[in-house]
């Protein structure tokens, strides 16, 4: 989940904030196939409707920008985004097997990896033209914000989340956060001043619908 965390936050830097949610929430996708191999967990039909539902969405955003061909629509940004959803459902899985550690213990450790992960990126990137190391003073000056935000949004979330990771199923869990798509569909144009594209919405719909039928479906697999 550390990863998750990592690749999560530097595909802002690419990519929009509306395809950075809308593709790390692919995660429940992940989390899903991971289980099954891993947990060997039992899927509900409705489980793979909703997954066929958030793949459609997957696949209008990776097309979107008028691109005849898949790869063309897919930046930096959005392979990291892509990444974060895998990494985050792979995690979900190991906490799920991680029951008897409680949820404050486990979030040092995803701490420490998303801080590797971020490392190797930052060292790698380091002299290139689209990137820069922020100076001193730039980093004191962000640190009060930074702080606030981390105590008060970041941590409560993360702890929240791992927790809930070791209760519910680790598909069920990343499909029950997806409410984050529709917050950043009315706060991306409204605060970053960023326009969304009719295919985006439309994904936008799609994978919000896979929530919907994930949380009012009937729930009958069986976890270990």
């Amino acid at each position: 989940m550390g990863g998750g965390m990592a690749f999560y936050a530097m595909a802002f830097l690419y990519t929009n904030i509306l395809r950075t949610t809308l593709l790390f929430y692919m995660s429940p996708i992940w989390a899903t196939f991971l289980a099954i191999l891993i947990l060997k967990e039992k899927i509900t039909r409705w489980r793979w409707i909703a997954i066929a539902v958030g793949f459609s969405g997957l696949a209008l955003i990776l097309i979107d920008k008028g691109a005849s061909d898949v790869t063309q629509g897919i930046n930096r940004g959005d392979m990291f985004a892509l990444l974060s959803g895998l990494f985050w459902g792979y995690g979900t899985v190991l906490v799920r097997k991680s029951t008897d550690i409680r949820a404050l213990d486990l979030v040092p450790t995803q701490y420490f990896w998303a801080m590797v992960i971020s490392s190797v990126v930052l060292l790698t990137t380091v002299g290139s033209a689209e990137f820069r190391v922020p100076d001193l003073n730039q980093w004191l000056d962000a640190l009060p914000l930074i702080t606030g935000f981390y105590v008060i949004i970041t941590l409560p979330t993360i702890i929240i989340c791992t927790r809930i990771s070791q209760i519910l199923s680790p598909g069920r869990a990343c499909l029950l956060m997806m409410s984050e798509v529709l917050v950043a569909g009315i706060s991306a144009p409204l605060i970053a001043g960023e326009s969304i594209t009719a295919v985006e919405w439309a994904a936008g719909l799609l994978i919000i619908g896979a929530t919907l039928i994930e949380v009012y479906s009937p729930q009958t697999e069986k976890l270990p």
